[in-house]
């Protein structure tokens, strides 16, 4: 069974795993997991993309307010993986 669910143990496992992320693929965000290491090779891995990505014009005005303050030197429509350095950019 484990080599037809990709190294899961089951489908349900498997399943519960990526429902979270699925669903706010469907609201329009890049969903990214990560393995919990740090360091140099330590990277968010992406899990699920949505069919049409949330803009900030399609957000409340308040919250697109406090979202204008994170900035990353990243495009998520064209990134499988993040490192966690470009996480910590600094440069604003």
């Amino acid at each position: 069974m484990a080599a037809r669910c990709r190294g899961w143990k089951d489908v349900v496992a498997r399943d519960r795993y990526l429902r979270s992320f699925i669903q706010a693929a469907r609201r329009g965000m890049f969903s990214y997991n990560t393995e919990m290491q740090r360091g140099p090779d330590a990277k968010y891995y992406l899990v699920a993309k949505p069919g049409k990505p949330l803009r900030m014009s399609d957000l409340p005005s308040e919250i697109g307010a406090i979202l204008s303050k994170t900035h990353a030197p990243v495009s998520f429509a064209i990134r499988e993986y993040i490192t966690e350095a470009e996480t910590l950019y600094t440069g604003i």
